[in-house]
């Protein structure tokens, strides 16, 4: 299931990759009919270890990770884990695991810190080749669609579907910037980005609610233009876009409130059950808890509104 992430604007840092602005100008241009497509913040990325498994119980193992990292890191197996044999593509359990074998482990970018770490395991690569040529798990950056012809980009490799192309995972029609693709491939065009026909492609859940084009004119959501006053347009500001929280929020179904005894402060709720707290000024977002979860380098308060980058 895919993750509501209520913070539109923030959906860089709030689970949800924002749509980001064109490299140069700051301000992005609209996507082609038939493509949609962003920039994706970097520290939002899966991140990945490779090492060596122990500790196997079903439901975690201790990755020994090798390479420059030598931190140990317990990651969590659920149901929504995918384990893939990286030579075949083929899915594998957790039982097929094995004490000693190599693996890459993906996860989100957050784990705790205890020791050793804990995270929780989104994709696992077993069965690793003598000649450890993995396949990687990369973002999609844009999903083009000309007819019966796909092709999914990412921020370094191109995807052009065949009819020979094996795809399992999520369906085309499902997939969306800020969801991964994992491609088995021989040749690859020596051009910029690269660009390759797959023989298989696995299409991976991002985890992302949905997928967001702004710039100083307007701001889509999945590609419907959200209605805006004026003053709720994006706001350029140091180089960064901002976007409305409010308008957003709202439109993802969440509730947004200001208490008169915290005039520097905005909620940001859904279903009566508060999901975190933006402070004017401030670079942070807080869940609940009061925790700091979220930096967010910036919040700018214009016409009693709040934006966020």
């Amino acid at each position: 299931m895919k993750t509501l992430v209520c913070a539109a604007l923030s959906c860089a840092l709030l689970l949800t990759p924002a749509l980001a602005a064109e490299p140069e100008s700051g301000v992005s241009s609209q996507a082609p009919t038939g493509t949609a497509s962003y920039q994706l913040p970097e520290q939002l990325g899966w991140i990945y270890r490779w090492g060596t498994a122990s500790e196997l119980s079903g439901d975690s193992v201790l990755l020994h990770a090798g390479g420059e990292t030598e931190q140990d890191i317990l990651y969590h197996i659920s149901d929504q884990t995918v384990i893939l044999n990286a030579v075949t593509g083929e899915p594998m359990t957790a039982d097929q695991l094995r004490d000693e074998e190599s693996l890459y482990i993906y996860s989100a970018p957050v784990m705790t810190l205890s020791e050793p770490a804990q995270a929780g395991a989104t994709l696992i690569l077993a069965s690793i080749p003598a000649d450890y040529g993995v396949p990687m798990a990369r973002r999609v950056t844009s999903v083009t669609r000309d007819g019966d012809s796909v092709s999914i980009g990412t921020e370094d490799l191109v995807y052009h579907l065949s009819d020979e192309t094996k795809v399992s995972g999520l369906s085309l029609d499902e997939l969306i910037p800020g969801d991964y693709v994992v491609g088995w491939y021989d040749m690859v065009a020596e051009s910029y980005p690269a660009q390759t026909t797959p023989e298989t492609l696995i299409l991976l859940d991002g985890g992302n609610a949905g997928w967001i084009h702004a710039d100083l004119q307007s701001v889509s959501l999945n590609g419907a233009e959200l209605e805006l006053s004026e003053q709720e347009l994006p706001q350029l500001q140091e180089g960064k876009l901002m976007l409305p929280v409010r308008a957003v929020a709202e439109e993802l179904g969440c509730t947004v409130s200001w208490d008169a005894q915290s005039p520097d402060q905005v909620t940001v709720s859904q279903d009566g059950q508060t999901l975190y707290t933006l402070a004017l000024d401030g670079e942070e977002a807080y869940a609940a808890s009061g925790v700091s979860f979220a930096p967010v380098e910036q919040i700018l308060g214009v016409h009693n509104l709040y934006f966020v980058p």
